[in-house]
C-alpha cells in the first residue's frame, strides 16, 4: 500500500474527507523483537524510579515535617492560593461563552456577559483572522 492508497483508506474509516486526514511517519521507531526489548527496559527502569522517587520524597517529607517555620509558610501559601484562585475565578468569569465542539475537544472561541457581547466577540474574532 502506498501512501496515496493510505490516505484514501485512513479517510474511508474515518468518515472524513482526505483532507482532514493526517499521517505519521517514524521511521528511526523500533520494529518487532526490538521494541519488545525496549519495552522491558522501559519496565525496569520506571521500577528503578519509583523506588528512587519513593525514598526521596520521605526524606523530603522526614526533614520538613520536623521544620516548624516550613510548616507554617506552607499553610500560608495555601491559604494565599485559595484566596487567588477565588479572585481570578471572579475576575475573569463571564456569563456567556462559546465554544467549537467536536471530537474530544471544545475549544472556546469567544465569551461575554450576554449573548449579544458574546456574539460581536466571536465575529471581531473572525474578522482579524480573515
Amino acid at each position: 500500500m502506498n501512501q496515496t492508497q493510505a490516505f484514501n483508506a485512513a479517510a474511508k474509516l474515518l468518515g472524513v474527507p482526505v483532507t482532514k486526514v493526517g499521517i505519521r511517519k517514524n521511521p528511526d521507531a523500533l520494529t518487532g523483537d526490538e521494541r519488545l526489548q525496549a519495552i522491558e527496559d522501559a519496565k525496569a527502569a520506571r521500577a528503578a524510579y519509583g523506588v528512587a522517587k519513593a525514598a526521596r520524597s520521605a526524606r523530603h517529607e522526614a526533614l520538613l515535617a520536623g521544620d516548624a517555620e516550613y510548616q507554617t509558610l506552607k499553610a500560608a501559601a495555601q491559604v494565599a492560593l485559595d484566596a487567588q484562585d477565588k479572585a481570578n475565578a471572579r475576575a475573569y468569569g463571564r456569563r456567556i461563552t462559546i465554544l467549537r465542539c467536536g471530537g474530544v475537544f471544545n475549544v472556546q472561541e469567544a465569551d461575554g456577559d450576554n449573548f449579544a457581547d458574546a456574539i460581536e466577540e466571536l465575529k471581531r474574532k473572525k474578522a482579524v483572522a480573515a
